[in-house]
């Protein structure tokens, strides 16, 4: 995907400008919704140069993170449990942390 791409060349503001696009478009896809969640909270691991540079400063990733939760609350799903570790690098590849059946933490890397 196209966001992927922004993303990894730290270009967060375009990755999340296509998410916009793809998410007005499809406004119920719970895909779109819960990689917009997973991509603000991979990117609460980054540093606040990193997501001035990439013209996503925190404050805008926080709102975000807000808004796509609320999203998906209004959509009937429950609520999403996978976030990156602070110390994930975008350099070193994403690391995704999920609870697993049985309650206790998995990771997934991609």
């Amino acid at each position: 995907m196209l966001m992927h791409h922004y993303e990894r060349m730290g270009a967060f503001a375009k990755a999340e400008d296509a998410r916009y696009a793809l998410l007005e478009a499809a406004p119920d896809d719970t895909e779109i919704v819960d990689w917009g969640i997973e991509f603000y909270e991979r990117l609460h691991g980054i540093g606040d140069t990193a997501l001035e540079t990439g013209n996503l400063p925190r404050s805008e990733l926080d709102t975000g993170l807000v808004e796509l939760r609320a999203v998906r609350l209004s959509l009937g799903i429950k609520p999403h449990c996978r976030a990156a570790p602070a110390s994930d690098s975008l350099a070193n590849g994403h690391v995704t942390w999920s609870a697993g059946q049985d309650g206790r933490p998995q990771t997934s890397r991609f």
